[in-house]
């Protein structure tokens, strides 16, 4: 089973905790992570560009020239896309996206994304973060004592006593991110190049992607 120190607030090891080896020890796999992210994009697409059709387009419906002795084409629709104020030839039209990923392949892509921070040192589990009151430099030098720079991603559990003065004490600094377990996407962990995991987030993480 895999295992990681764990850190209090001042950046002391005061204990070493075991992780399950499925989340935290699972095997690289670029081509599902890759698949996942590929997905996840797709989902986000608002899909909203829309062109007329020639059944849309709101035109006369009156034969608008005689039939001979104009020199024109014998053309009896206003709509059509050769006019002005027409409809758009093969134009875009939105469309619904599919989900196309099993829930458990997606889990799969995060989880080897987590075991890589794992292997490579850039996940530090917590016991928690005490904060008293709202302070941004509090939250600060509790990620300086841990040394955790870059991009990081603050991963805290939904029934920490001090979640809002957490959530609010580090919201507004650079490059940090904060969620509430178990509400954490692929592209959260993709981008933070350092995990800061509390210790209620990582209960809750393994009762809700283990049960």
């Amino acid at each position: 089973m895999a295992e990681a120190a764990l850190y209090n607030c001042e950046g002391e090891k005061v204990d070493q905790i075991s992780l399950p080896d499925e989340v935290f020890d699972a095997p690289p796999n670029q081509a599902l992570v890759y698949q996942a992210s590929v997905r996840l994009g797709r989902v986000r697409r608002v899909g909203s560009v829309d062109t007329k059709t020639r059944s849309e387009v709101v035109a006369t419906t009156a034969k608008w020239y005689r039939q001979k002795g104009t020199g024109h084409a014998r053309h009896g629709n206003r709509a059509a896309n050769l006019f002005v104020g027409g409809n758009k030839a093969h134009g875009p039209h939105g469309r619904k996206t599919t989900d196309g990923l099993p829930k458990r392949m997606r889990r799969q892509a995060m989880f080897a994304v987590l075991s890589d921070r794992r292997r490579g040192s850039r996940l530090t589990v917590i016991e928690q973060f005490e904060i008293e009151d709202y302070s941004t430099r509090r939250f600060r030098e509790i990620l300086d004592s841990l040394d955790a720079f870059g991009r990081i991603l603050v991963v805290i559990g939904p029934d920490e006593d001090s979640d809002e003065k957490i959530y609010r004490s580090g919201r507004n600094i650079p490059l940090v991110t904060i969620r509430t377990a178990p509400h954490l996407s692929l592209d959260d962990l993709l981008r933070a190049e350092r995990i800061v995991l509390t210790r209620a987030g990582l209960q809750k993480l393994e009762e809700v992607w283990l049960s």
